[in-house]
């Protein structure tokens, strides 16, 4: 847990509950922040639906607009015998998930990605990291981190980093972006936080917010009306 008193950015939460839209609405903001000439860092995690369901994430990169495959979703197996619907994870390309794949014969194997491509690929796959039932894309998670590096060194208006949860609190994912951004960093910092995880993220890293935009209650518009109340012409940050 942090607890050395130190200075910090000015720290704006979005939340809403699990699915509520949150990414999306973190998208929208983005526009509206980017066409008001706001300079904007930092990631944001676009998600993919699969027959109704989350079936991934592919990571945006603030102010550049790449986009690179983030998370797919491990699905746990039928029987063997029965045909089951898995994440096939290619590292380093724009591949979906694949529709339908054999079950493991081995019970053991159920809920693990498909490992397909060169062996260099399934190399990048055997390092990649899990959260919850989505495996993480190395070269992801090491691309978000160094966004978020080049956005503190630049002296961005506004870092976004989406999302924080568990796996941060846990040393994971983003853990290293936020610490360094609440160490770092002097302007706007938002944070995408689910609505269950905001507490235990806000005490374990000791964040006190200046506002908490709640998407069920808020709208783009109003957030980066709120947004710009803390940002001067001259790139110095107000108190709103």
């Amino acid at each position: 847990m942090i607890s050395e008193p130190m200075p910090r950015p000015v720290v704006f939460i979005i939340t809403g509950r699990k699915g509520e839209g949150k990414s999306s609405f973190a998208n929208s903001l983005y526009s509206l922040l980017s066409s008001y000439k706001i300079t904007v860092g930092g990631i944001i995690a676009r998600g993919r639906l699969e027959d109704g369901r989350r079936s991934g994430f592919d990571l945006v990169i603030a102010g550049s607009g790449k986009q690179i495959p983030l998370a797919f979703a491990m699905r746990r197996s039928q029987p063997p015998g029965k045909h089951c619907k898995q994440s096939a994870y290619t590292p380093g390309t724009n591949q979906k998930p694949a529709s339908a794949a054999p079950c493991p014969a081995n019970p053991g194997q159920a809920g693990r990605p498909v490992q397909t491509g060169s062996p260099g690929q399934a190399d990048t796959l055997n390092r990649a990291v899990t959260a919850g039932r989505f495996v993480f894309n190395p070269d992801a998670l090491a691309l978000g981190n160094s966004a978020i590096d080049e956005a503190i060194k630049e002296g961005r208006d506004i870092i976004m980093l989406d999302e924080v949860g568990t796996a941060e609190i846990e040393g994971r994912i983003w853990s290293r972006a936020l610490i360094r951004s609440l160490q770092e960093f002097r302007g706007v910092l938002l944070l995408i936080i689910n609505r269950k995880n905001l507490p235990a993220v806000l005490d374990h890293f000791n964040i006190k917010p200046a506002g908490v935009i709640d998407i069920a209650v808020s709208t783009p518009g109003e957030a980066a009306a709120t947004l710009t109340g803390y940002i001067e012409p001259t790139g110095k940050y107000g108190t709103g």
